[in-house]
C-alpha cells in the first residue's frame, strides 16, 4: 500500500517546494527523485520527533504536505524560464549560486504552507508536546528551521553527478546558439557581408562576437556576451562559464573576400552538444548566411581540429 502510495505521489511531490518546473529545468529526473526521497522523509522524522507523532503518521502527513505545496507549485512550473539569468544573466547564469538561493526562497514559502498541514495533525497524532497542542507560531518557526536545514541536505543529494546541472545547460546553450546564433548573430554577420563582401577579420568566434556587437541588438550592452562563445559545462560549483569547450570559428573565414566565381559553401562557426552533430552558421556561394545543423556542410579538412566531444 505505502509502495503504491509512493509511486502515485512522487511524481506530484517532486513539484514540491514550488519549484518542479524551476528543478527539472535544471536537474536531470533520477538526482531529483533521490532529492524528494530524502527531503519528505528528512521532514517527517524531524517534524515528527518534536511533535511525538508516529513515524507512519509523520511520513504521511509529510507525503500530504509536499502534495499540497506540489498542486500550489504547479501553477508556478513555468518560472523556469523567467530565473534562466537569476544570479547573472541569459548568457552566462550562476548555476550554484542560484540553485543556492533559490531553494532557500522556495523552502521557506513551501514552510508556510505546510506548517498548516504539520499544525492540524497534531490533534490526529499520537499526542501533543509537553501534554499541551504546539501553538501555530511555534509549528511554522520548526518547519521553517526544518525546511532550511533540509537545503544542504538537499543540494547535497542533487549535486553528486558531476555535471549535476544538464537541464540548466539545455537551457543556456539553446539561449546561446537558438536564440542568439541564430538569430541576432546571424543577420548582423548578414549586414557585415552585404555592406563589405567579405567576413570580419576575426582570429576566434570570441573575437567575431566583440567585433559585431554593435549590430547584436539587445545583446549589444550584454555583459555576459563572452560567454556565448563557450557550449556550457557546469560542474558542481561553479558559479560562471568557466571557458570549457569553445565554439569553433573557422580560421579560414576571418577576413575571407566573397569571389567573383564562387565554389562552393563555406563553414563559419560550429558546435555541438553532448556529443551530438555539429550545428551552426555557413556562408553559401554568393554571400548568404545561413544556421545549418547539416553534418556534411561543417566537413573541412583544411580547418582546425574538431571540437572535442563534450
Amino acid at each position: 500500500m505505502w509502495l503504491a502510495l509512493a509511486c502515485v505521489l512522487l511524481p506530484s511531490a517532486a513539484r514540491a517546494d514550488g519549484a518542479m518546473g524551476l528543478a527539472l529545468a535544471t536537474f536531470a529526473w533520477g538526482p531529483w527523485l533521490a532529492y524528494v526521497v530524502v527531503t519528505v522523509v528528512f521532514e517527517a522524522a524531524a517534524m515528527g520527533r518534536w511533535l511525538r507523532v508516529h513515524l507512519a503518521a509523520a511520513l504521511s502527513c509529510s507525503l500530504r504536505a509536499n502534495l499540497l505545496t506540489a498542486l500550489l507549485g504547479g501553477f508556478f512550473s513555468g518560472i523556469a524560464c523567467v530565473f534562466i539569468g537569476f544570479y547573472g544573466n541569459e548568457m552566462n547564469p550562476n548555476p550554484f549560486g542560484r540553485t543556492l538561493w533559490l531553494f532557500t526562497l522556495f523552502g521557506s514559502v513551501s514552510a508556510l504552507v505546510e506548517a498548516s498541514v504539520w499544525r492540524r495533525a497534531v490533534p490526529n497524532g499520537a499526542g501533543p508536546v509537553g501534554g499541551a497542542t504546539p501553538r501555530r507560531r511555534d509549528v511554522l518557526a520548526r518547519c521553517w528551521l526544518v525546511h532550511l536545514a533540509g537545503v544542504p541536505l538537499g543540494l547535497a543529494v542533487l549535486l553528486l553527478p558531476a555535471r549535476p546541472y544538464p537541464g540548466l545547460e539545455q537551457q543556456v546553450y539553446a539561449t546561446r546558439i537558438f536564440f542568439f546564433q541564430q538569430r541576432q548573430l546571424r543577420d548582423a554577420l548578414q549586414t557585415y557581408v552585404d555592406d563589405h563582401r567579405a567576413l570580419p577579420a576575426a582570429r576566434s568566434y570570441g573575437e567575431l562576437l566583440q567585433r559585431l556587437r554593435p549590430g547584436l541588438g539587445r545583446y549589444a550592452d550584454d555583459p555576459g556576451l563572452w560567454a556565448a562563445a563557450y557550449v556550457p559545462d557546469y560542474r558542481r560549483f561553479d558559479t560562471r562559464e568557466r571557458r570549457r569547450h569553445p565554439i569553433e570559428w573557422n580560421p579560414r573565414a576571418g577576413g575571407y573576400r566573397l569571389p567573383d566565381d564562387p565554389t562552393g559553401p563555406l563553414w563559419l562557426v560550429r558546435s555541438r552538444y553532448f556529443g551530438g552533430s555539429f550545428e551552426g552558421l555557413v556562408l553559401e556561394p554568393g554571400g548568404w548566411v545561413k544556421w545549418s545543423h547539416n553534418p556534411q556542410e561543417f566537413e573541412d579538412a583544411a580547418a582546425t581540429a574538431r571540437l572535442r566531444e563534450v
